[in-house]
């Protein structure tokens, strides 16, 4: 008996190029990795 549902397209929300980029810009690594390369 499964308790959850399939993770597939039909029930799951896609993110746009901006709400990605919002994400992304959360994580240490991302921003940090950022604040290098604008220094080269």
């Amino acid at each position: 008996m499964l308790l959850f549902k399939d993770y597939n397209s039909h029930n799951t929300f896609r993110l746009d190029i901006e709400e990605i980029k919002k994400l992304l810009y959360k994580l240490d690594y991302i921003t940090k990795e950022l604040q290098d390369y604008a220094l080269i």
